[in-house]
């Protein structure tokens, strides 16, 4: 009992050194000095004066946080009461910056890319300024202003884009709308020849050209700017894919409209009526390609189905391994050239039907 009470009592002790050791300390949250303003408390975005400043936000320095401390500044704004959840990156801001403007086309784009709200919507934005302490002697919270705005959005007029020049010979043709004013794709008949893309039938002027190969684009605004053309080698089908966000084209002749795979290598087996489709992208137009399971055996390339005299694709050589890469066109299918696999597994394919390559790539 004595002992128990002697243990108790060095607890207690205990305790209370301890108690004598830790000191408590509040971080008080800094006064907004910064004060950030908007420029307007109302803003009607325009399209017609998309690349103009429509909204600038203003604050002053940030609080004196001592001897020994240096401040970063970052910028970011959300959608009002959303506590910044779905906010623009924090951006951090140039040492003496003390402003941020945006113009019409810039908020538009937040508002209805980033923030999906409707064209046209009225939407109240809020916007805040961070002065973090970066170098400090002991720890400090940031400083921080915050302000709202309302923003009215615009509704983008649609963009046509026309493909003009000497593989057009029959005029401007219009190309069809994969994505809003941004993807567009066309597949049909071209002459050997060349081609750029206008933005109106009747006017040769703005328009997108070729940049510094056939897969960029350039915007070209001026008589003066220099007048680069895209290249068709040969006459046919062909398909054209253009992005006018990220400047980008793919383009190519096709030779074949699809493609098939036949074989006991194959998941259709020997089936003429039911061939394993080869898939085909506009963005890599010159690929078939194909991701999957392959059995040990042989396998060939019809071009149509339900006919085992129509025309193939085939090895160069019969019995042919998948280590020889080299793609003919075979008529009738005579002489009948197989690719033999010896080992099965998943693969991909990927058959180039203007290199006049494959390639069967084990997962």
């Amino acid at each position: 009992m004595k002992n128990f009470a002697k243990y108790l009592l060095l607890l207690l002790l205990f305790a209370a050194c301890k108690e004598d050791y830790y000191e408590h300390f509040t971080v008080e949250t800094p006064e907004d000095v910064m004060n950030i303003k908007p420029s307007a408390e109302a803003v009607v975005l325009e399209e017609n004066r998309k690349e103009q400043i429509a909204l600038t936000f203003e604050w002053g320095d940030a609080a004196d946080r001592g001897p020994g401390t240096e401040l970063t500044y970052y910028f970011k704004m959300d959608v009002a009461n959303n506590n910044f959840q779905t906010a623009t990156p924090k951006r951090k801001l140039d040492a003496n910056q003390r402003s941020a403007g945006f113009t019409h086309e810039e908020l538009n784009s937040l508002i209805v890319d980033l923030w999906k709200k409707m064209p046209g919507e009225t939407v109240e934005l809020e916007a805040e300024v961070i002065a973090d302490v970066t170098v400090y002697p002991v720890y400090m919270k940031p400083e921080v202003s915050k302000t709202t705005v309302m923003v009215t959005s615009y509704a983008i007029a649609p963009v046509n884009l026309y493909l003009t020049g000497s593989a057009t010979p029959a005029g401007a043709i219009t190309l069809n709308v994969l994505s809003f004013n941004k993807e567009y794709t066309w597949k049909g008949d071209l002459e050997a020849g060349n081609f750029k893309f206008i933005l109106n039938r009747n006017d040769p002027l703005p328009s997108y050209n070729r940049g510094t190969d056939e897969r960029t684009l350039v915007y070209r605004t001026a008589d003066s700017d220099p007048d680069i053309l895209f290249t068709v080698d040969r006459a046919g089908p062909h398909s054209i894919y253009v992005n006018t966000e990220e400047m980008t084209i793919a383009h190519a002749s096709l030779p074949y409209e699809n493609v098939w795979m036949v074989g006991d290598a194959s998941p259709a087996g020997w089936d003429i009526n039911n061939p394993t489709p080869m898939e085909w992208n506009m963005l890599t137009p010159e690929l078939f390609t194909y991701e999957g399971a392959l059995n040990v055996g042989e396998l060939k390339f019809p071009l149509k189905k339900g006919d085992w005299g129509c025309d193939y694709l085939m090895p160069a050589a019969g019995g042919a391994g998948i280590d020889d890469n080299r793609v003919i066109f075979v008529p009738g299918g005579q002489p009948d050239n197989k690719w033999v696999l010896k080992e099965a597994g998943n693969f991909r394919i990927e058959l180039n039907v203007i290199d006049m390559t494959v390639s069967f790539i084990k997962r």
